[in-house]
């Protein structure tokens, strides 16, 4: 009787074209959150320049120093992008862009700031 021959299991083989398709797919993905992280990015700098604000977390260390905590999921920081705690916008904003700016930072408290009079003299 011949000796039995061992069979050698063969790393997973797999196709120029499916390796094209794999790419295309995540790239395609790569693509729809830096385009998510744009306009996160473009909605801060416009709330800034209309006199609102947004800030980060953040903590205070043992030596005393503020730093900010990015809670962000870890793919989406090895992407830039950050996360925000709250975001204060002026009183007459709009209805929609306040619905707009919820959708885009889930995990920010968004407000109205509300104006104060200065005190008369």
């Amino acid at each position: 009787m011949p000796p039995a021959h061992k069979t050698r299991r063969r790393w997973y083989q797999f196709g120029l074209g499916t390796m094209f398709v794999v790419v295309t797919v995540f790239a395609i993905g790569l693509g729809w959150a830096m385009k998510g992280i744009g306009e996160r990015r473009e909605a801060v700098e416009n709330i800034r320049r209309h006199l609102g604000l947004a800030a980060h977390h953040a903590e205070i260390g043992p030596d005393g120093r503020t730093r900010v905590i990015n809670l962000a999921p870890f793919w989406r920081r090895w992407i830039g992008d950050e996360s925000w705690r709250f975001i204060e916008v002026p009183e007459n904003t709009s209805d929609v862009e306040m619905e707009r700016l919820k959708r885009l930072f889930p995990e920010a408290e968004t407000l109205r700031r509300r104006q104060t009079l200065a005190p008369q003299s």
